[in-house]
């Protein structure tokens, strides 16, 4: 029996969570990940980031990948 794979629906974020600033951008691109020890990369990622502040926020969907 193949497994259902759940969707999450990404968050609308329409202001930036930290600093409050509207310029906040969805984005599809490949991130890199920081590590101490290796950063890895991820492929096709989904996530947002504010260019205010820097912060990036990814959803349910990306955790899994």
């Amino acid at each position: 029996m193949k497994l259902k794979k759940h969707v999450w629906p990404s968050p609308k974020f329409t202001r930036c969570p930290v600093c409050d600033s509207p310029a906040i951008k969805r984005i599809h691109t490949d991130y890199l990940f920081p590590s101490s020890i290796k950063p890895f990369l991820v492929r096709r990622l989904d996530r947002h980031e504010c260019p205010t502040c820097g912060e990036v926020f990814f959803d349910a969907n990306a955790m899994e990948k």
